[in-house]
């Protein structure tokens, strides 16, 4: 068998024993220069190929590779061979050095311990992924109350001793109140009807949530999690998605480098949200609390969708019911005042402004009677104290209103 080789290592191409391992959307078949068959790979990566100058089309399904990826040494053909499949004549599947194990939806059911308090359904969507309109399978698990939630896929076998990647999408999960269970479990054991105990306390726990993981990429409210795990001496490997007080979602993926040209799609008001997105809700966040979009775009008077970059919020103009008068006030106020002399606002106000009119305003709103009783009441209170009184009395919100209708109607005849 022929060894691919990355950083000048040689590492051999390996076997993966478990159907979940295998992906069907693997259709394009690869042929060295000298026209071998040594693989399959994905249709956008045969593309990307293509596109690159590595390989040109046969055929509508096979490529055949201008050099032979067995032999080149380069780290960048070392990333495109990995996604190429090598089938050995017995049938049995072999891949690069990353061995992935995939989430196979109709595979998965409620954990039999745990079948009263599980919540668990399996549906399809749109693909958030691809704009082509195909549908997607997809398990979703868990409630916002306390019910203890497992699903599983039964059983894999795997090599023993040998290092994998579980790759899946993986949407909510989180809940306001930081009290959420989101974790991946992956058990060894011999004895899949009988599980002892032992087996269960070795398992790994993988949090899923506040960022215990980091994952690969965020796009549209998903995120893409490459969970490696190294096998034992057991025959057999169960995994389990658990949760508790905040509903998950996972969707099958491909192996990470399928995803190498997709952008992300960032929310922009992640480090305010108290939980990520979930796709129980319409805009991915209840719409009735303060961390909605709606009402955080109100704060920020920004408008951010989940979109396809993850470039910056940019601000726009703010829709009437989300204006913020006394703010709007003040920012023209200073962009008047960096942009203009004051000189220059003066003569414009002085010109325009009816004194007569600012009497009258002054002379309703003052109680001339009630200022002088209280002046002869207190005639030792100093200036500062009849001023204060003076001011109370006005109101300076109907005066100042008054004004600048007055300048508005100078201005306009």
């Amino acid at each position: 068998m022929t060894p691919i080789t990355k950083n000048n290592k040689s590492e051999e191409i390996l076997p993966l024993a478990s159907d979940s391992l295998a992906s069907d959307s693997r259709t394009v078949t690869v042929l060295s220069e000298d026209g071998k068959e040594i693989g399959r790979t994905y249709p956008k990566r045969a593309k990307g190929l293509v596109k690159k100058s590595r390989a040109v089309f046969v055929t509508d399904n096979t490529i055949r590779l201008n050099d032979c990826p067995t032999c080149d040494n380069t780290e960048d053909n070392m990333m495109d061979n990995i996604n190429i499949n090598t089938e050995k004549t017995n049938g049995s599947l072999e891949v690069g050095s990353v061995k992935y194990v995939y989430l196979k939806p109709k595979k998965w059911k409620k954990h039999p311990d745990v079948q009263r308090t599980t919540i668990f359904e399996r549906f399809s969507i749109p693909d958030p992924f691809d704009g082509d309109g195909e549908m997607t399978d997809v398990l979703s698990t868990g409630s916002w109350n306390g019910a203890w939630c497992e699903i599983t896929n039964g059983v894999e076998v795997l090599e023993k001793n040998t290092e994998y990647r579980f790759v899946f999408w993986l949407n909510g999960g989180e809940n306001d109140r930081y009290n959420e269970v989101c974790q991946l479990h992956i058990i060894f054991t011999d004895d899949p009807v009988n599980m002892p105990l032992t087996d269960w306390d070795n398992k790994l726990c993988y949090k899923l949530n506040r960022g215990y993981i980091k994952p690969l990429k965020r796009c549209n409210g998903w995120e893409l999690y490459s969970v490696p795990f190294k096998t034992g001496d057991k025959d057999f490997v169960q995994l389990r998605f658990v949760s508790q007080y905040a509903p998950m979602a996972v969707m099958e993926a491909k192996a990470p480098e399928y995803y190498a040209d997709l952008p992300e799609s960032l929310d922009p008001f992640a480090e305010e949200r108290p939980q990520r997105h979930n796709i129980i809700f319409e805009d991915g966040w209840p719409t009735n609390q303060w961390y909605s979009t709606a009402n955080l775009m109100k704060k920020h008077r920004t408008e951010k969708p989940m979109g396809k970059t993850s470039a910056a919020p940019t601000a726009i103009t703010a829709p009437a019911d989300l204006i913020d008068p006394s703010e709007t006030a003040r920012l023209i106020s200073d962009v008047v005042a960096e942009n203009l002399r004051s000189e220059e606002i003066i003569s414009a106000i002085t010109e325009n402004l009816s004194m007569s009119a600012l009497a009258e305003a002054i002379a309703e709103n003052l109680d001339m009677g009630a200022l002088s009783a209280a002046i002869s009441e207190n005639i030792e209170i100093d200036n500062d104290t009849v001023a204060q009184m003076a001011a109370d009395m006005i109101d300076l919100d109907d005066i100042v209103e008054k004004v600048k209708n007055e300048i508005i109607g100078e201005l306009k005849g």
